[in-house]
């Protein structure tokens, strides 16, 4: 099953007021680089894997405004600041793009989101069993 957590920018970050800045994000288990034409074969196949298991696909960004860090009401899906497709391969297990011209004054969400190459989920019929304690 795929997995990806944000290398940059880290959680909390301070970026300057209209910098440009990279997202990177490290993924695991999507071998990327991988999508289709969502106007001839949108989730017209089933989802394929490489030798290894891993899904080919591509992953996506999506950054939303909020009104604060301690925002709870959820954002609005169609008002996103910033939405790309990385359909580029990860280079050493690192997906990254650029956000020319950086983000106005405020607080963003920056999300990532993962699909096959026919867009479908990037999800396996899966069950993971759990016992044990947990430290919080």
């Amino acid at each position: 099953m795929p997995s990806a957590k944000f290398i940059f920018p880290p959680n909390f970050a301070a970026i300057g007021v209209n910098e440009t800045f990279t997202v990177k994000i490290a993924i695991n288990h999507l071998d990327t680089g991988w999508l289709t034409s969502s106007q001839t074969s949108f989730m017209s196949a089933p989802v394929e894997v490489n030798a290894a298991g891993d899904v080919f696909g591509h992953s996506h960004i999506v950054i939303e405004h909020l009104t604060g860090f301690g925002q709870t009401t959820p954002t609005d899906p169609r008002t996103f600041v910033y939405f790309k497709i990385l359909s580029d391969p990860a280079v050493n297990g690192v997906l990254s793009c650029v956000i020319t011209g950086g983000l106005r004054v405020g607080y963003y969400r920056i999300a990532t989101f993962h699909a096959a190459m026919n867009h479908q989920p990037s999800t396996y019929s899966l069950q993971v069993w759990f016992s044990g304690q947990l430290k919080v």
